[in-house]
Parts: structure tokens; sequence; C-alpha cells
């Protein structure tokens, strides 16, 4: 658990695993905002696929899972700032985020120094991407962008808008998926593409 400076109320659970290393990435997971279905153990089925890559972090955001507070997207940023410094993460970090996740990690890299760490991007449907909330530091960053071709909950054509906001992205669409988690329905395509991606 990871206690928010100056506001106790606040604690953040993360779960870590694999292995850190000069050469190595450094994965970081944001979550969904489904309270019933997201939080850090949403991530599970690939932990140990991560894990052949390098050291991860998936975190609960706060009002989800065993972190403790109410819900505050601005807190969660600060809590994940803060565990990058307290960890020691200097660079090779893969941001990995979905859905509103995505709106979080757009604000977390306005943080100069946080997006001067950033190695890649890997975004799954993100809530609230485009030209206007992506910070200029990160625009030139590889991204691997996922959707389901029929995502009820924010539309693929959205992805069009999201890839037009950077310089370098990679995109895959889960075909003929219809929801809103396809990485869940379909691991063993989310893992060979981001295996790919990374060998870039």
């Amino acid at each position: 658990m990871l206690t928010l400076k100056n506001d106790e109320s606040h604690s953040m659970r993360y779960i870590t695993g694999g292995t850190a290393g000069s050469t190595k990435r450094t994965f970081i997971l944001i979550h969904g905002g489904s309270k019933l279905q997201q939080n850090a153990e949403y991530w599970e089925p690939h932990f140990q696929f991560l894990s052949s890559f390098g050291q991860f972090y998936a975190v609960d955001c706060f009002g989800h899972g065993a972190s403790t507070g109410s819900p505050s997207s601005e807190k969660d940023v600060a809590a994940i700032k803060q565990l990058i410094s307290e960890q020691g993460i200097n660079d090779h970090i893969v941001f990995i985020a979905r859905s509103a996740g995505g709106a979080k990690l757009m604000r977390l890299l306005e943080d100069a120094d946080i997006a001067a760490k950033v190695d890649r991007l890997i975004l799954i449907a993100p809530a609230s991407v485009g030209p206007t909330t992506v910070p200029a530091a990160v625009k030139d960053k590889k991204v691997l962008l996922f959707w389901a071709e029929k995502d009820p909950v924010i539309s693929e054509q959205r992805a069009d808008l999201v890839a037009s906001s950077f310089d370098d992205v990679t995109r895959y669409t889960f075909e003929g998926i219809e929801a809103h988690i396809p990485e869940k329905l379909a691991p063993e395509h989310f893992h060979e593409q981001i295996s790919k991606f990374l060998s870039r």
C-alpha cells in the first residue's frame, strides 16, 4: 500500500511482479472506471506475460479494489507519481491504460518529468484522449492502440481521432468482438500484438 502524502485517508494498493533491471521495461497498468469490474486484479491474466519483459505495477485507483479513500482522478495521478518516485523508476516505462484510465494517463503525462521516463504507450479504447488532451511531450512516443470492432461503450470510430493525436501509432482492431474488454476476451491476440510492438 502507498499512502498519499499529505492525505492519509487515501492509500493506494498495487500489485507488482516481474524483475527490474537497467535494460528491462517497467509496465504501469491503469484500469478503467467500472467499480464492479475494474481494479488491479483485472490485469491478472497478463501478469506472467508482462513479467517476461520486466517488472509491472497494477494499481487500484481510489474507490476501486482495496485502495482506501473516495474516487479522485487528481489523487490517482498524484499517487502514481508518488509510486514512480518511491520505487525509483527512472526510465523505460510502458504505460498500459484502458478506457477511463486513458484520461488519467494523459493528466499524468502533463508532468514533464514523468513524460521523459516514457518508453511507449499502450492504450485500450481510451476515454478523453485526443489532439487537445495529449501532452506535446509524448506525441512522438510509440503507441499501440487497441479497440474492439463493436465496442458498445466507446465507439471504435474514435480510434481515428486518438491515432491522429500521435506521430507513431500501431493500431489493432479485435474483429467481431462486441465488448469493451477485448483484451480479456482475446488475451492471446493482445499478447501477440504487444510482443511485436515491443520488438520494434
